[in-house]
């Protein structure tokens, strides 16, 4: 600001924008188009969605989510989650030869296909400053990368969920994750979660169980957890549900192998797995699905929901058969 006699002088650019501010607009004139939202305070964002300014409603008007800033999510569905510790491996399966009377896709026509895989081994709540052994579900992540397309499938390491309803996906997650107050985990979020969730009681017990703390990732199995669908040449289709069991075995640690290892080498699993590959040894997994036909998923005669990814389906009734064994040779380079 200058004093040219005895006046002051407004710069013209706060000048604008102090002109703008009356008028109700935005007097901040140096903010970016393509990040503009990011600036903007609990007001004007409320003042958006609520109506009372123009461009900041959604046309079907649903129901807002917001991140820790208090944006807008686009869609209520769409939950960005922190960064976990995840490894990568380069892997291959081999088909085997019933999968290939029951689905169409091209990695599992023919017995003997081998096709490139991406396999992913995380823990889901945790970050990387956590130790590989504390206790917390595993993710258990494949890519196939077939001549048709990538087909991806992300389950974990028991075959059930917390949740029935996808959009209490974040309920999960945040109740398995440090309180803001003082960045301590908080048992008592856990505990509310399940209470309040009581199909969620089944994984809770997995989790407090010794799956929740698996003698590294070449130890476990893997789940798809959901319910798929197989589509062969002729239209036909069965639903599935996938099975990856290690063919070296499963093994848990108790709780206390869990702490000392915690304690000793944070990096437990990943050196497993590295010095594992290192060595020469393949560390394998059986490609295993269940098997139920259309007429068979009726909820009333089965007393379950097929779909419903809080349930198991009885392996006395829909037994478990081979599809493919997903090898991992190599670690994959990163960047």
């Amino acid at each position: 600001m200058a004093n040219v006699g005895g006046t002051s002088m407004t710069h013209p650019l706060k000048a604008t924008a102090e002109a703008i501010g009356s008028a109700g607009g935005d007097p901040r004139t140096n903010r970016t188009s393509l990040f503009m939202n990011a600036n903007e305070g609990p007001a004007e964002i409320a003042a958006k969605i609520s109506g009372v300014n123009l461009g900041g409603k959604r046309e079907d008007d649903s129901a807002y989510f917001t991140n820790n800033e208090g944006h807008p999510w686009p869609d209520p569905y769409e939950v960005v989650l922190s960064k976990k510790d995840m490894s990568d491996r380069k892997t291959e399966p081999t088909a085997r030869p019933s999968a290939g009377f029951l689905c169409k896709a091209d990695f599992l026509k023919s017995a003997g296909q081998k096709t490139p895989i991406f396999l992913r081994f995380s823990t889901v709540t945790l970050g990387r400053e956590f130790p590989d052994s504390a206790r917390n579900p595993r993710g258990f992540a494949i890519k196939f990368y077939t001549a048709e397309g990538n087909y991806d499938i992300v389950g974990l390491n028991w075959p059930i969920f917390f949740c029935r309803d996808p959009i209490q996906g974040p309920d999960v997650i945040r109740s398995q994750s440090r309180n803001p107050k003082n960045f301590l985990l908080d048992y008592d979020a856990t505990f509310d979660l399940l209470a309040c969730t009581p199909e969620g009681n089944h994984a809770g017990l997995m989790f407090f169980s010794d799956h929740g703390t698996p003698d590294g990732w070449i130890n476990e199995h893997g789940y798809g957890c959901h319910t798929f669908k197989w589509v062969n040449q002729e239209g036909k289709f069965v639903y599935i549900k996938y099975h990856f069991i290690a063919t070296h075995g499963q093994k848990q640690l108790s709780e206390p192998e869990a702490i000392r290892i915690s304690g000793e080498d944070p990096d437990y699993s990943k050196r497993q797995l590295w010095e594992a590959i290192e060595n020469g040894q393949e560390v394998e997994w059986t490609a295993k699905v269940q098997i139920m036909q259309p007429d068979e998923a009726d909820a009333n005669k089965l007393g379950f929901d097929p779909f419903d990814v809080t349930k198991v389906w009885p392996r006395g009734q829909f037994p478990v058969g081979e599809a493919c064994r997903p090898t991992v040779r190599a670690f994959t380079r990163t960047c």
